[in-house]
């Protein structure tokens, strides 16, 4: 895991996370298969009955509440998806983010990742900023928006990270199992 440091500017917090994942049993060939598919992917990283997918590679999720400091925090987004040959890619249209009152309309959280495969590993590059208009420091000061905008990164980044080594790790070591399973199916059955 490679965290860059976070980088002010305005109001803004933002910061590069890369995490490369294991996958000794996976050649890239059948890790691009595995990605070319986006939903495939996306319903291993997050909560599969909370993901609607629309036309375009479009998709909408609504986030389980967290806290941060009173606040409770539930994330609304409408997403990308789309496989770029080589990575796929998956970049926010509008994030929401519910919980934060007269702050709500204010906020704007924004992502751009993609996920690379590679031999035996996935490499997941996520690039994250939530901000704040200027005049948002009438409201709070600058002194706490910065703490807070750290923090609601970090629990961002925690939070894609357990859901990549956990998730997604797992969802593609299911898939490679029924794809070898099924391999095997075939190649019994051409010598009966």
């Amino acid at each position: 895991m490679i965290s860059e440091p976070f980088h002010w500017s305005r109001l803004r917090v933002q910061r590069r996370h890369c995490l490369e994942l294991s996958l000794p049993e996976a050649s890239v060939e059948q890790l691009k298969n595995y990605l070319s598919l986006p939903r495939r992917p996306l319903k291993a990283l997050l909560n599969r009955s909370k993901i609607r997918a629309a036309e375009d590679g479009l998709f909408h999720y609504r986030s389980r509440p967290y806290g941060l400091l009173t606040f409770q925090l539930q994330p609304e987004v409408v997403f990308r998806a789309h496989w770029n040959a080589d990575h796929l890619a998956i970049s926010f249209d509008q994030c929401t983010i519910h919980g934060l009152g007269n702050l709500e309309s204010m906020v704007a959280f924004q992502c751009e990742a993609t996920i690379t495969p590679g031999p035996a590993r996935l490499l997941a590059v996520a690039d994250i900023n939530i901000a704040l208009p200027s005049r948002s420091s009438l409201l709070l000061p600058k002194s706490l928006i910065l703490p807070l905008g750290e923090r609601a990164l970090d629990l961002v980044t925690e939070r894609l990270e357990k859901r990549c080594r956990n998730g997604l790790v797992r969802g593609v070591n299911r898939w490679l199992s029924v794809r070898i399973a099924e391999d095997q199916a075939e190649s019994n059955a051409a010598f009966d």
